[in-house]
């Protein structure tokens, strides 16, 4: 017997003994699902990343068009001076 055992351990043990289940079976699915946790974070953070760049594009043409706006008008007033 092992002196030391996690309680997630023994949590997992004692589902496998009382529902019939093999403790493989169970180590399985909880790797599946910490996959998924792991892939889906990484989508959250990969979309969190394009929308921040999206905005950064927005402001960035706002900035071009103002900018645009004013060299024509100071091209205009140059023309007629």
């Amino acid at each position: 017997m092992v002196a030391y055992m996690p309680q997630e351990t023994k949590h997992c043990y004692c589902h496998a003994a009382q529902h019939g289940t093999d403790i493989s079976l169970i180590w399985k699915n909880r790797k599946k699902l910490a996959t998924k946790d792991k892939v889906s974070q990484k989508r959250k953070a990969v979309d969190d990343k394009v929308q921040n760049l999206k905005r950064k594009k927005q402001a960035l043409q706002t900035d071009v068009d103002t900018l645009t706006a004013s060299a024509d008008e100071l091209a205009q007033k140059a023309e007629f001076s």
